[in-house]
């Protein structure tokens, strides 16, 4: 008998062996990965987008705008109509409308949405690897913030066409740059002031952040013993103080007088630093206000100053410190002195008899009240001596009051006034204890003395 042997044999699939199939699948896997190209997920292999990309290395805080390309290519041979971009900005990001005409792209219009937009692009109708390209700007605000630890920033976009084909790119992370208005010193932060008195006192700002600034606003908010005059700031590329045409704004609330403001701006910039026009990471400016005591009221002395900076309508961040006027802390000192007297030659001679009065120190001295006295004696070989008039010449120099008996038209301002005139009620009378001997008295009320300059 014949036996047939039938042997059974199984072939086992060797997993290191890739089908067609199985190369495609992996090869855009490690594509993906490597390049960040996303691949259509409904109509596989239609649509290939293969850059989308941040142009400009970073984005800033309420800064210029920055280029984000797009590209994208047809896989097949097969047509690909109505074909849009669909980008999906980040919190505080918009779309700068129409921005994509500014470049060499392929792209025919948008749908005017700054916060969700859509490029809209020509069909496909060629061969396989047909591709469309366009660039387009993007900004970003005060709305990004505050971020989180470790927060990305991610721009996210999307290729659509008819037939339900959709191909994800791949997430852009964008590297943010944050400006940071630091005041760093407020020079005479308290001010020794008087009535009417003008003074000054000089902030300084710092940009200690990585982003530029291209403009921020200073304010200057005074209460109502306070009044703001101008502003100016220190260029350090011409080495002198420039004027700053600020806005005054009225006060609306109790005890508030005034706000001074003043946006600075790439004019300003040029002028500090490496003049660039933008405020940029460790750049410094100097702002002097010039303001006026208008009473010497301690509850409303205060003057609150503020930069701020930001965008769209938007206030991203803000930095803040107060000065005041500290009143009646020091006293006028005043010294007064009288020629030398000299006696008169013979009777009935005039002698002009000069008083100083000056304040050395201290605040000027308001209400001062100047006591004249005069002895005369009745002896028939001496006198009588007495007084004739009283002159209230120029300030000669400034802070230092002269006073004279008699008018001297080269000095004086004002008309000599007779005794009688000033004080009708001029006191002589004997004084005790001296026999023979009268005494002329008035009071005369001087204007303000202020401090002796050097």
């Amino acid at each position: 008998m014949l036996h047939i042997l039938h042997f059974n044999r199984t072939i086992m699939p060797n997993r290191f062996v890739f089908t067609q199939g199985r190369q495609q699948i992996l090869f855009r896997w490690l594509f993906s990965i490597f390049f960040g190209i996303g691949l259509a997920t409904t109509a596989m292999g239609q649509i290939q987008v293969l850059q989308f990309k941040l142009v400009d290395e970073s984005m800033t805080i309420c800064g210029d705008s920055v280029r984000v390309m797009v590209q994208f290519r047809k896989t097949t041979n097969d047509p690909v109509t109505g074909i849009g971009f669909a980008v999906t900005p980040y919190r505080g990001m918009t779309y700068l409308l129409n921005s994509y005409q500014n470049y060499a792209g392929d792209a025919t219009g948008d749908n005017g949405d700054m916060d969700d937009p859509v490029l809209y692009f020509p069909d496909l109708t060629g061969p396989a690897g047909e591709t469309w390209v366009d660039t387009f700007e993007m900004n970003i605000g005060c709305q990004v913030l505050p971020l989180g630890e470790n927060e990305k920033v991610v721009i996210k976009g999307t290729v659509t066409a008819d037939g339900g084909i959709m191909a994800n790119a791949t997430d852009i992370e964008v590297q943010l740059l944050q400006p940071a208005l630091n005041l760093i010193s407020i020079v005479d932060k308290i001010t020794d002031g008087t009535l009417d008195s003008s003074y000054t006192r000089v902030t300084t700002f710092k940009n200690g952040g990585f982003g530029s600034l291209k403009t921020w606003k200073y304010w200057s908010i005074s209460q109502s013993a306070i009044r703001m005059d101008s502003l100016m700031y220190y260029s350090s590329v011409t080495s002198s103080w420039i004027k700053l045409n600020a806005v005054t704004l009225p006060g609306n609330a109790p005890g508030v007088e005034d706000t001074m403001c003043y946006l600075l701006q790439p004019a300003e910039c040029a002028m500090i630093g490496d003049a660039d026009a933008t405020f940029d990471l460790n750049e410094e400016i100097k702002i002097r206000e010039h303001f006026t005591v208008l009473e010497c009221d301690p509850d409303n002395n205060r003057t609150f100053i503020t930069g701020s900076w930001g965008c769209g309508g938007e206030e991203c961040d803000w930095v803040m410190d107060e000065a005041f006027v500290r009143f009646g802390r020091i006293l006028p000192t005043l010294k007064t002195w009288v020629d030398t007297w000299r006696p008169p030659f013979c009777h009935g001679t005039s002698e002009v008899r000069k008083i100083y009065i000056t304040n050395l120190e201290g605040n000027p001295a308001k209400d001062v009240i100047l006591d004249l006295f005069s002895k005369y004696s009745t002896n028939v070989i001496n006198g009588p001596v007495e007084m004739g008039s009283i002159d209230i010449p120029a300030l000669l120099p400034v802070g230092r009051q002269r006073r004279s008996c008699r008018s001297h038209p080269h000095e004086c301002t004002a008309t000599g006034y007779d005794l009688e005139h000033l004080l009708p009620a001029m006191d002589r009378g004997v004084l005790s204890g001296e026999s023979g001997v009268e005494r002329g008295f008035c009071q005369v009320a001087l204007p303000e003395i202020q401090k002796m300059t050097p």
